[in-house]
């Protein structure tokens, strides 16, 4: 008897903590319908985030994700300081570190394989998603502080996404 519910107490352990380590979907904080190219209004946001001064993203690495089956373009922030292979000679920490970009070209995948490529603890996620030709719908989900930063530098780039 005792060994029975040892069993049931390690399995119903087990699948907490299994269900804890998923990554779960942060809050929405912005969304909106604008008008561009979502291609080029994920690299134009990309490109002013990489310029930006602000000390809430020197921390920060983008990825761009390209999903064609949805025509949808998706911009992932994560801390490098969270990040697996970050040694002091890349640090954030290190006033003397050197920093390695993530390439700007486009991940091209599936928006199926989406939540298996996601990697845990991005800041936020901005996705812009194709309406017609002229028009788009992008939100962002994740941190308030970065995210209004990345909603502001997007809503700075429509008229040179076209």
């Amino acid at each position: 008897m005792i060994n029975k519910f040892i069993i049931v107490l390690v399995l119903a352990l087990t699948l907490v903590a299994c269900t804890s380590t998923a990554p779960k979907e942060k809050p929405k904080i912005f969304e909106d319908k604008l008008a561009g190219s979502y291609s080029n209004l994920a690299r134009c946001t990309i490109a002013k985030l990489r310029t930006e001064g602000n000390w809430a993203l020197r921390s920060l690495q983008f990825n761009l994700k390209h999903y064609a089956d949805i025509e949808a373009s998706e911009v992932f922030a994560y801390d490098i300081r969270s990040l697996p292979g970050v040694f002091a000679r890349n640090s954030p920490a290190n006033p003397d570190a050197v920093f390695d970009y993530i390439d700007p070209n486009p991940g091209i995948t599936t928006y199926e394989q989406r939540l298996a490529n996601i990697l845990p603890g991005y800041a936020f996620a901005l996705l812009i998603k194709k309406n017609d030709e002229s028009t788009v719908s992008a939100s962002l989900e994740g941190e308030a502080r970065s995210g209004e930063i990345a909603w502001k530098h997007l809503l700075e780039c429509p008229a040179k996404a076209e």
